[in-house]
């Protein structure tokens, strides 16, 4: 028994590997599609052989990159990239820091604090992860607009301030894992709670921090739906390179190439934020999970 067991791991780690090799280049072949296309004119692309690559393309991108939007007096005006990049610095930044400090702090409490609605939290966060939340959307919409939290950047980061989803657990058994000693031993020093929490267990597990912040602003940075339904006058850049690519219908926005251009600009912010803190992003990322 322990003889055939010993001979099917080689083979599992094989097909293992062969699979995850298969789905890399799934990943990395479309990308180096879209670098090289962006590179293309609009004139040259699909020439067959050798068409000339040139970075013009990326500067026609920039310029007419925009996104019409329509004021609240009726109006209409184009937002180009400048613009929605700033709106998508602080609409990312702002959420992430929001959504990770209540996560952080809502977790710090329920593991380090016992009282009657800790399980409740608990059991509400695995509930919404195990419901579907299609049809909640028109009742979020209604919520959002009796508090009057659309289009206001602000209004999106009241909404993201939230305890729900994998992280909270993430947080959770974070702070479990921290012996209670030195909860105690603080207390015995004349230590309050506030101090306990910004002075001995938020530095032990600040990378943690960090890094779901990081994945936080990343993931909204590239979401595009929220700022399309609550943001409709503030576009981010992910907000508008859906409607650049969907409405294009002027001379200088038509073609492939401008299209993968503008979707370069959009990536590279992301890559290099990659690039800065790959080391606190994978450093703390490990079998599919967070540690400290």
């Amino acid at each position: 028994m322990v003889a055939k067991t010993k001979k099917k791991q080689p083979l599992f780690a094989i097909i293992t590997l062969t699979v995850l090799i298969i789905y890399m280049i799934s990943l990395v072949i479309p990308l180096i599609w879209g670098i090289y296309t962006s590179l293309l004119s609009n004139v040259e692309y699909g020439m067959i052989p050798n068409p000339s690559l040139t970075f013009e393309t990326y500067m026609t991108a920039f310029d007419v990159f925009s996104v019409p939007i329509s004021e609240l007096d009726g109006s209409t005006r184009e937002v180009f990239y400048e613009e929605m990049m700033l709106n998508s610095v602080i609409y990312s930044l702002g959420c992430a820091l929001c959504q990770t400090s209540v996560l952080c702090i809502t977790a710090y409490s329920t593991s380090r604090f016992n009282f009657k609605f800790d399980k409740v939290i608990y059991t509400i966060v695995i509930i919404t992860m195990i419901l579907p939340i299609v049809g909640s959307l028109p009742s979020e919409i209604a919520v959002a607009d009796f508090f009057n939290l659309r289009n206001k950047i602000w209004g999106m980061f009241i909404m993201k301030s939230h305890f729900l989803g994998m992280y909270y657990l993430v947080f959770n058994a974070m702070f479990r894992s921290v012996p209670k000693d030195f909860d105690e031993a603080a207390y015995i020093d004349g230590a309050g709670n506030f101090t306990i929490f910004f002075k001995i267990i938020f530095p032990i597990t600040v990378g943690t921090f960090v890094t779901i912040a990081l994945i936080n602003f990343i993931s909204f940075w590239n979401d595009y739906t929220t700022p399309l339904i609550y943001m409709p006058n503030i576009p981010t850049v992910a907000y508008g390179l859906y409607g650049f690519v969907q409405e294009s219908t002027t001379a200088d926005k038509v073609g492939t190439p401008i299209k993968l251009a503008a979707c370069m600009l959009v990536f590279i912010p992301n890559f290099i934020i990659f690039l800065v803190f790959r080391n606190k992003l994978i450093g703390n990322i490990s079998m599919g999970g967070l540690k400290e």
